[in-house]
């Protein structure tokens, strides 16, 4: 509501869409992460294999889109990786992200070969008061490898190739929100659902 010097009252309804995956143009937020890689978990305690690092980086470019960057390091293990999220207008949030790694032969006793490997992930939200929707999907090569993937003295972890998620909620104003998800996942020739 604005008053002129008249005293005339004028409304304006401006809509906007809120995302908590953007950030306010010219907001930088970052993130380090330094140790050394948990092995044997679940299995012993104080088991600790070689020194690795993680760093995150997000940029807001402008009230619209975030881009941001990560990186993963071990004397094995680099990995590189770009993404960005993008609002539509009212419509919702479209996020998308490609990183690329490489893992020294050691890491797997069946290759003769570096392990080489990309992944890419798509996705797309809405939220509005009392509804929300998102879905997306990840897809990555047998031979990408990240720091979660390492574990049990050197051996690569069997984790998801490709997966798919979607879910949706609704708030109701006395009896709660009710939600509910899909979950589809595939490791190499192995489906679950």
């Amino acid at each position: 509501v604005t008053t002129d010097a008249v005293g005339r009252q004028v409304t304006t309804a401006v809509p906007f869409y809120i995302s908590n995956t953007l950030l306010k143009p010219g907001l930088f937020d970052y993130s380090l992460s330094l140790g050394k890689i948990r092995e044997d978990y679940g299995l012993k305690n104080f088991s600790y294999g070689k020194f690795a690092s993680a760093a995150d980086a997000r940029y807001g470019v402008n009230d619209w889109f975030t881009v941001e960057g990560r990186t993963e390091l071990s004397s094995d293990l680099q990995l590189l990786g770009a993404g960005s999220v993008l609002k539509l207008a009212n419509l919702g949030v479209l996020s998308a992200s490609f990183s690329q790694s490489k893992a020294d032969k050691s890491m797997s006793e069946d290759r003769a070969k570096d392990l080489e490997g990309n992944q890419y992930t798509v996705g797309y939200s809405y939220n509005r008061n009392r509804f929300g929707f998102s879905i997306n999907h990840n897809q990555r090569d047998d031979e990408y490898t990240d720091l979660s993937r390492l574990q049990y003295s050197n051996l690569i972890s069997v984790n998801s190739n490709k997966s798919l998620t979607a879910n949706t909620y609704f708030a109701t104003k006395n009896s709660g929100t009710f939600g509910v998800g899909y979950i589809n996942t595939k490791a190499n020739d192995f489906k679950n659902r």
